[in-house]
């Protein structure tokens, strides 16, 4: 939780912490992690996904390891960046960390912020500054600190949706109310992976995370994964495999392990600057169905790299020609057509970019979000009944806590499942999946998904534990 600090604390805080970046502007760094080379350090995974259609990044200077008596480790960061913690697509992103020291008893991860560099795109694509009540965010951890080798990752996600309040110079004021939890595997998704060695014989490939700080990950296959080509035609394993080299790049849904191997539940193969086509993220504006057409205010560029970069301007979309697609997640598409669209929805649109920059022929326009209310955070609960015929789940509310399920407390809910659904128990390896005979009423329950305007939770990943434990 982001709380207004005693001005004296913060600034016994901040001078260490400014003294390590004067030491560590003097020093290399690598470009990132060599695939199959050692373990870097614990990666920290963001779920984006908090119920709000603005993106938010901030601006991390350093992010250090503190203890309960006050001291803290050198820099984990590296050096500055910039991290978006917000964003309506629910797309997971992150960070690669130095390992701390081992021996002391770390009890939280502290960041140093730039307060005058954090922003907000809105939805219309405009983009503003963003404050927030406090330069430094103290993130509590039970348990410890995960250390090289210790088979854990870091986990950053909003307990509750951003309190955002429009302030009079046209910035945002915004309250985060996070929380940090290491974990032995977690659901991620939209991730991109650039491909660096393929495996056929193992059913695997070696692949970087250019999100994640570049880090270097082992992507593993089965059965069930679902895996597409950039022409959304579905394919096996072997013959997605074999259409990979290290010219190719992923966009994936799955379970990552702190081990780093990644269970790809689904995943779209294309080549990277393919054709030189810009894709564009927005939400549809101005719609004229008869003509096929739309203003995309649009907020997002997607670079060579594989990384989206902050774009803001509106784009006269030509779909006459366009493959329309609703994204079900890492790749995997359903069918659906140009009357799909409606002004407010959220849309990925990739085509040929006229010269003055404004007009985008579409080749294909994907869906991002079934009812354009973006993606809706993590609803935690208990479970209350499991319906197998109608592949369903009723949630309650857990003890004391409130169940919010779009921003609202309510008695209950329904969350429907299906078979491009997650589902996976709290320690249980990165290759093992749940069916929902599985889960029992004793468990607690955590869910992502699109709410729709009943309450109904169509869920991306669940996520239970045994609540007697």
């Amino acid at each position: 939780m982001i709380r207004n600090p005693d001005l004296r604390r913060l600034a016994v805080f901040l001078a260490p912490l400014l003294t390590l970046l004067a030491v560590g502007c003097g020093s290399s760094s690598s470009s990132g992690p060599n695939p199959g080379g050692p373990a870097a350090g614990p990666a920290l995974f963001v779920d984006t996904g908090a119920g709000t259609d603005t993106t938010l990044r901030l601006q991390v200077l350093a992010i250090v390891a503190a203890a309960a008596d006050g001291s803290t480790s050198s820099d984990l960061l590296g050096g500055a960046r910039t991290l978006t913690v917000a964003d309506p697509r629910g797309q997971s992103v992150g960070l690669t960390l130095a390992a701390p020291p081992a021996g002391t008893p770390w009890s939280h991860l502290q960041m140093l912020l730039d307060g005058g560099a954090h922003r907000a795109v809105r939805a219309d694509g405009s983009s503003v500054a963003l404050r927030l009540p406090s330069t430094s965010l103290a993130l509590p951890l039970v348990g410890g600190l995960p250390t090289n080798g210790d088979g854990r990752l870091l986990e950053l996600r909003h307990a509750t949706p951003p309190s955002l309040t429009a302030a009079m110079d046209g910035s945002l004021d915004a309250v985060l109310d996070l929380h940090l939890e290491a974990r032995s595997d977690l659901a991620v998704q939209g991730l991109v992976a650039r491909v660096a060695q393929v495996d056929l014989a193992g059913q695997t490939l070696l692949a970087t995370l250019p999100d994640v700080g570049d880090r270097a990950v082992r992507l593993q296959f089965s059965g069930d994964s679902r895996l597409f080509d950039d022409s959304g035609n579905q394919l096996d394993v072997t013959s997605f495999l074999r259409g990979c080299d290290d010219s190719s790049e992923l966009r994936v849904d799955g379970l990552q392990s702190g081990d780093d191997r990644f269970h790809c539940r689904s995943g779209e193969r294309q080549q990277r600057g393919r054709g030189g086509e810009p894709k564009f993220t927005g939400r549809v504006a101005d719609l004229d169905q008869g003509a096929h057409s739309f203003t995309l205010q649009a907020f997002a560029r997607r670079g060579e790299d594989g990384r989206d970069v902050p774009f803001r301007g509106d784009l006269q979309v030509d779909g006459s020609n366009a493959v329309v697609r609703r994204s079900l997640g890492g790749g995997a598409h359903a069918a659906a057509s140009f009357a799909d669209l409606a002004n407010g929805l959220l849309v990925e649109v990739e085509g040929l970019l006229d010269a003055g920059g404004t007009m985008l022929t579409a080749r294909e326009i994907d869906l991002e979000d079934e009812d354009g209310s973006g993606a809706s955070g993590e609803i935690e609960g208990a479970v209350v009944a499991v319906d197998l015929p109608t592949s369903a789940l009723t949630i309650g509310p857990r003890g004391d806590d409130p169940l919010l399920v779009g921003g609202r407390s309510v008695p209950s809910a329904l969350v429907v499942v299906d078979a491009a659904t997650v589902l996976y128990r709290d320690g249980d390896s990165g290759n093992q999946h749940l069916g929902l005979a599985d889960v029992r009423t004793t468990d607690r329950i955590w869910i992502r998904g699109t709410v729709r305007g009943d309450g109904t939770v169509d869920a991306r990943t669940v996520r239970v534990r045994d609540d007697r434990r």
